[in-house]
């Protein structure tokens, strides 16, 4: 009587090794974390870049906004009321109307009667249009003691109408280093933005490889 051999058992599976996720986790962290601060750097760039454009030069009819502390019409006499400090001249017109340039300067007299020089330039120039109205600079004047000045536009040398505005001078320095600071911030937003999303994708990446089980070694 014979006996046949028993079948060989079946070989078990392989083992599996799985690999730590904790390099992907962080890697994957930061690039969120940068990812964020590229957004934040961005906001704040832009809040700062706005900061820096005459919104409230004109209104949004064309009319005097709340930056302008007086008008005169050109040809025209306007008592305004100024603190100390430096102001800009700048001539609004209705577009498209030419350029229209003063035929003399600006006669600004004091309370006590003493004229004021205006034949300066503003420190900033400004060049503007909402509403159907473009406002530029043309000069500048300082104002030593407050009170109420009168002012006396002349007439516009092509002969059109024009009004002439009144606002607070930029200091250069200020406005030059908020240019700077602008760009400086879209170079940095830029370069945080594309390191964060590059180290983001590059651990989710990570993190898919390192979960997939692989045989141990023997």
């Amino acid at each position: 009587m014979t006996y046949a051999a028993p079948a060989p058992a079946p070989a078990p599976p392989p083992a599996v090794t799985r690999r730590s996720t904790r390099g992907a986790k962080i890697l994957t962290a930061v690039g969120a974390l940068l990812c964020v601060a590229a957004v934040v750097l961005g906001v704040f760039t832009a809040r700062q870049f706005v900061g820096l454009l005459p919104l409230d030069l004109l209104g949004p009819d064309g009319s005097a906004g709340s930056a302008v502390v007086g008008t005169v019409d050109a040809p025209g006499t306007a008592q305004v009321q100024l603190e100390a400090g430096r102001y800009a001249i700048l001539i609004a017109q209705r577009e498209p109307a030419g350029l229209g340039e003063l035929a003399g300067d600006l006669e600004v007299t004091g309370p006590d009667g003493t004229s004021v020089a205006t034949g300066g330039g503003a420190q900033v120039s400004v060049n503007a249009g909402r509403g159907g109205v473009r406002a530029r600079s043309v000069g500048a004047f300082v104002v030593a003691e407050p009170g109420s000045y009168t002012v006396t536009a002349p007439p516009l040398t092509d002969g059109s109408t024009a009004t002439v505005m009144l606002t607070p001078d930029q200091d250069f320095v200020p406005f030059f280093t908020g240019i700077f600071s602008t760009v400086f911030g879209v170079f940095g937003v830029m370069v945080v933005g594309f390191v964060g999303f590059g180290m983001t994708v590059g651990g989710i990446v990570w993190w898919a490889i390192v979960r997939r089980p692989r045989p141990a070694s023997r």
